[in-house]
């Protein structure tokens, strides 16, 4: 970290808010006491985040299943709790409330607010795919091009 700070490079977490080994993982979504049980266990995680590293500036959620509204997620007090700790935090909109920056997957499109596009280059991983079989999927320099093209002229077409 002090390597980092000393170049003036900012630090981030990525934090999945679904554990899928976690007991009450898919439970939470339809059981109140797994729920309860479990948003604490996901605070606790990024709570242990934000108090032991010093300075964090980017948190960045994802995996927002199986809740399918911020309500499920306890999102806007958890949020509240983390930048609390963090006040000048950033955090993504993946706990699905809207926050200080958005983060569309696998498409690319001009916002009017901070986004960060989450793409693959393949379409098909997010994981290592041995270049043989990606091939046929991999986006070539025209496609990437048009991608750079769309967020730098909003008037283009969007990926």
């Amino acid at each position: 970290m002090e390597a980092c700070r000393e170049f003036d490079l900012k630090i981030g977490f990525y934090s999945s808010l679904m554990d899928w080994h976690h007991p009450d993982g898919w439970r939470c979504a339809f059981d109140g006491a797994a729920r309860i049980s479990f948003n604490r266990y996901i605070e606790a995680l990024n709570t242990e985040l934000l108090t032991n590293y010093g300075k964090i500036d980017i948190l960045w959620f994802d995996v927002a299943l199986p809740m399918e509204s911020w309500e499920g997620w306890n999102a806007v007090e958890m949020n509240q709790h983390l930048r609390a700790l963090q006040p000048d935090i950033i955090i993504n909109d993946r706990s699905r409330i809207p926050e200080d920056f958005s983060t569309p997957e696998e498409h690319i499109k001009p916002e009017d607010h901070d986004w960060e596009a989450c793409m693959t280059f393949n379409g098909i991983s997010w994981g290592y795919v041995d270049s043989a079989q990606a091939r046929n999927y991999s986006y070539n320099a025209q496609r990437i091009l048009k991608m750079l093209n769309t967020v730098a002229n909003p008037a283009a077409t969007s990926c």
